[in-house]
């Protein structure tokens, strides 16, 4: 329905219902309606809003002649009947396309054309069983040579454990043999200008430390004097 169509009913109806009597007045709203809504054909949220405004101009009028509780009410349940349809979603067609199914290609082999002969053919051949002989070896060796590192690794390893065995073994026995020198070792005491040592019957002087121990060699007795080192 175009505009100017449009237009036209409405002002046939909204006067024709103003002018009328009470008696006919809901008679020419339910024509006026029907007009409305058959004249614009609804086809989508667009056109239902169209008849949405002008439906609610023709219950305004009527409304207001009829003035009362009930008219409001068949008013509001129609405009909210309209305004539904004016607003609903649309919907939009979705287009699934599925994939073709495929056959898997699992293998593919080549034929010689005419063209080729029967040397290029062994050439090729050859070629192949050059490649596959190339690559085996390689990976043997690979983990021939991880092999042989981590061996070398733990006998490093092991080397060096024993070594730091066979120091702590020697740092102990000299510990020993001192300590067994010690033990050994004749003293007696020896005083110089006031002071208490311990000599030995070699000449060789030691300090006096508490509790009377012997401590380290300090000197040397030459010509009855006392020469410290």
């Amino acid at each position: 329905m175009s505009a100017q169509k449009r237009y036209t009913t409405l002002l046939k109806n909204t006067t024709s219902i103003y002018a009328s009597a009470t008696e006919m007045r809901t008679d020419l709203l339910h024509a006026g309606l029907n007009e409305i809504v058959t004249g614009i054909s609804p086809n989508g949220p667009a056109d239902w809003g169209k008849v949405h405004s002008d439906s609610a101009m023709l219950l305004s009028v009527w409304t207001t002649k009829e003035d009362n509780y009930a008219a409001q009410e068949v008013r509001r349940q129609l405009l909210a009947f309209l305004d539904a349809q004016a607003h609903a979603p649309v919907a939009v067609p979705s287009l699934h396309i599925s994939d073709p199914p495929t056959d898997k290609i699992l293998h593919i082999k080549e034929y010689p054309s005419d063209d080729e002969g029967d040397d290029e053919q062994e050439e090729k051949q050859e070629q192949v069983k050059v490649i596959v002989v190339k690559s085996a070896p390689e990976e043997e060796v690979e983990e021939e040579v991880v092999e042989e590192e981590v061996v070398e690794e733990e006998e490093d390893k092991e080397e060096d454990k024993e070594e730091e065995e066979e120091e702590v073994e020697e740092e102990e026995e000299e510990e020993e043999e001192e300590e067994e020198e010690e033990d050994g070792l004749e003293v007696e005491p020896y005083t110089y200008r006031g002071r208490k040592y311990w000599r030995d019957s070699s000449g060789q002087v030691y300090e006096n430390l508490a509790g009377d121990e012997v401590g380290d060699h300090i000197g040397d007795i030459v010509n009855d004097k006392l020469q410290f080192l």
